[in-house]
């Protein structure tokens, strides 16, 4: 005697239906009778084919989607592929000179940028994944400046900055603005171009 099983028909009618565990009061008596299960609840005989009991209880194998399982790729950034990205971005000035007539078309940002990407010839590098790296260098170029004038307008002595690809990335300072925090107009250094002036 098995109690707890439940053997009913779906909503068709069909008994081929082999319903979930549950907790069932009655108890079920189960037998088998050729190829069907006999369960018995108190005065009442079903009938379930053994062949829907097997069915219903063998898991369906998992699918395997291309979409669904996401991985991420780390770039190894070493030193000489950090040198070669500069060198091909200093060679590139519409994607850091505002200047250049093309600086303000994304299209072609974006086609300078395809390009930057094969000519590093890294493996699963992206134009994202660059773009991400350009900043990054960006960004601590510029809190390298800012430490560097900081320093100069406290002490009067310059310094020269430990920093492997501060010197590479030169070509990009004057189009930047530092923060100051020393009480420069509107909190900006100030950084002469020629004969105008960028914020």
């Amino acid at each position: 005697m098995i109690e707890g099983i439940v053997i009913g028909s779906n909503t068709t009618g069909s008994p081929n239906t082999f319903a979930s565990p549950v907790l069932a009061p009655t108890p079920i008596k189960l037998s088998t009778k050729g190829n069907n299960l006999v369960a018995s609840i108190s005065n009442a005989t079903m009938l379930t084919p053994l062949s829907a009991i097997t069915s219903s209880a063998t898991p369906a194998p998992p699918t395997s989607s291309a979409s669904s399982t996401s991985h991420t790729v780390t770039i190894d950034w070493t030193h000489d592929r950090i040198i070669k990205l500069i060198q091909l971005y200093e060679k590139k000035s519409v994607l850091w000179n505002p200047s250049n007539p093309e600086y303000f078309h994304r299209d072609i940002r974006n086609m300078v940028y395809d390009d930057l990407v094969r000519e590093l010839n890294i493996t699963n590098l992206t134009v994202n994944e660059t773009k991400r790296k350009l900043e990054n260098l960006r960004s601590y170029f510029r809190r390298e400046t800012k430490k560097l004038q900081d320093h100069e307008r406290k002490t009067g002595e310059k310094l020269h900055s430990k920093w492997p690809y501060y010197e590479s990335l030169q070509f990009i300072h004057e189009f930047m603005s530092v923060k100051n925090e020393g009480g420069s107009e509107n909190g900006v250094v100030k950084v002469k171009v020629s004969n105008f002036t960028y914020f």
